[in-house]
């Protein structure tokens, strides 16, 4: 199973991939509605791709055994780095979740209050919030409240635009996203997202407001009522920040978008993110040796005998050369032995190392830093093709 920061990291280069196509070549489209899905698909469905079940890649491992290495204590020794505490970390992301979750539950309790202060009022069949003292105007699900400073001749236009957030439903997308970021608080692009969402909810009821009112009217009303809201689950009518684009949109409107790549292209490079990251290699153990063993470092000899005999060297110097002794285990006069497993990959590296006899937590800990460390293995060969090789190695640490 796949730890959270695996998870995250995959999370975070399916997302970048999103955002950047979405921005240099979606964000300026007419197609909202593939916009909008695309933007929902990528945020809340994606990160659960990660989650199906992964394709499987067999590569048979074969067995070989290396003969043991003793370490013994020298003046010069290194202590480890003290373990890292990722319960710390799980503690960390759990708080600011509740931080988050309680400012969120606060706002509407909040957002209720303001509803109770204001009176409803039926114009032209649809019921409205009218607020005191107020030239607000946002939409929250089934409510549209507008303030009762608002002109009534430009009344219709901004209740026709806010209905319009309200036919698209677009307080559910704000409110998964809003979610989104209690549970990712720590995510920068989760952020980015709900920017990009609501900039595109104000491009949609642009669109439908267009088709009744003329464009100058409307958007001199808009220049007229820029303001910013402070609560973010709410869609508001005017919001300066992103008016130069709205304006954009509107302008480019008309326009015929036949440029349906910009889509098509994206489905590959998804496929590709989820292919490669949910994909995983198993390893069919063998129960014979190899023809020819991996080898370490350089030699150059002629016979089987010399050239094993010149790889244990080279093991033996870059592994004695590199292990020390941990200062905690040499104080505690603690003598023994780690057995160590690993695997040399058809690429000549170390992956999969791990204790198979533990002695020690920092003499364990500096096996395994020390064989990950090590550099420079030639991958053993079965019948002239590159296999990869599980090898065990026992170090036994010694004091003199």
């Amino acid at each position: 199973m796949q730890s959270t920061i695996e998870f995250l990291l995959k999370v975070t280069v399916c997302w970048s991939c999103c955002l950047l196509w979405y921005h240099f070549l979606l964000r300026g489209q007419a197609k909202l509605k593939a916009n909008r899905f695309f933007l929902l698909f990528t945020l809340f469905i994606m990160p659960f791709l990660f989650f199906l079940p992964a394709y499987t890649l067999v590569e048979e491992v074969y067995t070989y055994n290396l003969t043991g290495i003793m370490v013994k204590d020298g003046a010069n020794l290194l202590a480890l780095p003290i373990e890292r505490n990722w319960s710390f970390w799980a503690n960390l992301l759990l708080v600011g979740a509740a931080i988050g979750l309680t400012r969120f539950l606060i706002g509407l309790i909040k957002l209720w209050h303001l509803f109770a202060l204001c009176k409803q009022q039926v114009f032209e069949g649809t019921k409205l919030l009218r607020m005191p003292d107020s030239s607000d105007c946002y939409t929250f699900f089934g409510y549209v409240v507008v303030g009762t400073e608002i002109e009534e001749e430009d009344l219709a236009c901004i209740v026709h635009h806010e209905l319009a957030h309200q036919r698209l439903r677009h307080s559910y997308d704000l409110l998964l996203s809003e979610l989104y970021t209690i549970l990712f608080w720590f995510h920068p692009l989760v952020y980015l997202y709900k920017f990009f969402l609501r900039e595109l909810h104000e491009y949609q009821a642009d669109h439908i407001v267009l088709e009744k009112y003329p464009m100058q009217r409307y958007g001199d009303l808009l220049l007229q009522r820029a303001m910013n809201t402070r609560v973010s689950l709410l869609h508001n009518f005017s919001n300066y920040s992103q008016l130069k684009n709205r304006f954009k949109m509107m302008s480019n409107k008309q326009k015929n978008n036949r440029q349906n790549w910009r889509y098509a292209m994206i489905l590959p490079v998804l496929v590709a993110i989820l292919v490669s990251f949910n994909t995983q290699t198993v390893r069919a153990q063998v129960v014979e040796e190899p023809d020819e063993m991996p080898t370490y470092g350089t030699c150059q000899t002629e016979t089987a005998d010399d050239l094993k005999q010149c790889s244990m060297t080279n093991l033996v110097t870059a592994i004695v050369g590199e292990l020390k002794y941990p200062k905690s285990a040499e104080a505690a006069n603690k003598e023994g032995k780690v057995v160590v497993e690993f695997v040399v990959s058809k690429n000549g590296k170390v992956e999969s190392a791990k204790i198979l006899k533990s002695m020690d937590t920092e003499c364990d800990a500096e096996a395994l830093r020390v064989i990950n460390g090590l550099k420079g293995w030639n991958a053993g060969k079965k019948d002239g093709k590159k296999v990869a090789v599980k090898m065990v190695i026992p170090i036994a640490f010694k004091l003199s």
